[in-house]
């Protein structure tokens, strides 16, 4: 066992059942105390195998000698961050080994084969990130257990399939099972000592607490946090989940489709198949929906300026443009001008109306002698006025003015009451 797992081991906290937690304090117990600290380096487990049926993505064929192959990944003990000498390899490694497979053109796709309690914190939520943004479908498969960081994992794939004899669904949560070794210490004859800078009083207040019996700002401050993000994660990838799976319970195959903890009950082949058929599907659409709507008839003007015949190559992460494309968008865009002259002609028709209102305006101003200076505003402000005046002085009926206009048209009745009408025609 790898250094850093021991200390994972000893002090770390844990998305895990309790059954495999407690299986934990088994190693803790024989390298401790039967054998003492013994570091042992094997040969590393293989990071991937390939699945016994291997079909070609038309599904036509099967066999190993085919083109195409699904990889399985196994996750068949309690899940590290790095990998152990003696045992399966950490989430570094298994990330390290999803990227070789996304270069691999003959890998379709993944299936994640589960048998596992869950395990540490620490890596798991940036595994999770990983899986949510691999580009080939991913799988999830349990036999047995698929608990707490195991489903953390299995949650962030497209579908998850559990086996009818499956045994342990969910655990959502978080926990530490925190062994404290110093009696072990101190039997051997070791005195610990412990001091901060007067400084630092708050340095480890939480961890002390948990040492002392009292865990409740541990709980507080650092496992309820934790146990936030978790449930959030869970609510982002798999929105149908039952309220009732956030407090840590685990459930049976059926209970589990039913809580939509999984998509499917099925064996390791159908975890494959469905594989091959999101393969498939992605394979004909990208990924990302909106990469379809890359055309050339809802980007015409781009197109022409590309002079492309055909719609833009598009991936799942997006189009991507040559240098000798670059350049042609950066010359157009240095050349464009915005098109004014629809906006320009409108301001001139809008322009020609006000001024012939203002006309109006003035002669009937003239007319009255009033006179003809100030905004148009203050000009139909001194009419009404006038018009307003007239209709005090004989409201039973319209007062007739002759006005002489430059036209010689028929004279403008002025009513007391409103004269605002015969401004607008």
């Amino acid at each position: 066992m790898k250094i850093h797992n021991l200390h994972a081991l000893l002090q770390d906290k844990w998305f895990i059942h309790q059954a495999s937690a407690h299986a934990l304090l088994a190693s803790l117990e024989a390298i401790f105390i039967k054998k003492g600290v013994v570091f042992k380096t094997n040969k590393k487990e293989a990071l991937f195998s390939t699945s016994p049926i291997i079909t070609h993505l038309d599904g036509a064929h099967k066999g190993p000698n085919t083109k195409y192959y699904v990889a399985i990944m196994d996750f068949k003990s309690p899940i590290f961050k790095y990998d152990q000498e003696c045992g399966p390899s950490g989430t570094k490694s298994k990330a390290t080994a999803l990227y070789q497979l996304e270069k691999d053109p003959s890998c379709v796709g993944i299936v994640f084969d589960f048998d596992s309690g869950g395990g540490q914190v620490s890596g798991t939520a940036e595994f999770y990130d990983i899986i949510k943004s691999f580009s080939k479908p991913i799988v999830a498969y349990t036999d047995g257990s698929l608990c707490s960081a195991a489903y953390y994992i299995a949650a962030a794939t497209q579908h998850i399939v559990a086996n009818h004899r499956a045994e342990y669904i969910g655990s959502i949560g978080t926990m530490i099972h925190f062994v404290n070794m110093d009696g072990v210490y101190e039997k051997k004859g070791a005195k610990i000592i412990t001091a901060y800078a007067s400084k630092s009083t708050d340095k480890n207040r939480d961890f002390g607490n948990l040492l002392q019996g009292n865990p409740d700002s541990y709980i507080k401050n650092e496992l309820d946090p934790i146990t936030d993000t978790f449930i959030a994660d869970m609510k982002a990838v798999r929105p149908a989940l039952s309220e009732d799976v956030f407090t840590g319970k685990t459930y049976s195959p059926k209970e589990a489709l039913a809580k939509g903890l999984i998509d499917e009950i099925g064996t390791l082949k159908t975890a494959i198949n469905k594989v091959f058929e999101l393969s498939k599907s992605n394979h004909h659409k990208p990924k990302n929906s909106d990469m379809g709507k890359l055309n050339i008839k809802q980007l015409p003007k781009l197109h022409a300026v590309l002079n492309l015949k055909a719609p833009l190559e598009a991936t799942n992460k997006g189009s991507y443009f040559n240098t000798a494309q670059l350049n042609a968008i950066e010359k157009a865009l240095a050349g464009s001008k915005p098109d004014t002259s629809k906006l320009q002609n409108q301001v001139a028709q809008f322009t020609n109306r006000i001024k012939a209102l203002e006309n109006q305006v003035n002669d009937s101003l003239r007319a009255l002698k009033k006179p003809i200076a100030g905004t148009l505003s203050q000009k139909i402000a001194t009419l009404k006025e006038v018009g307003l005046t007239l209709g005090k002085a004989d409201a039973k009926k319209p007062t007739a003015l002759k006005i002489k206009t430059k036209n010689k048209k028929a004279s403008t009745i002025i009513s007391g009451i409103d004269i605002s009408g015969a401004l607008h025609s």
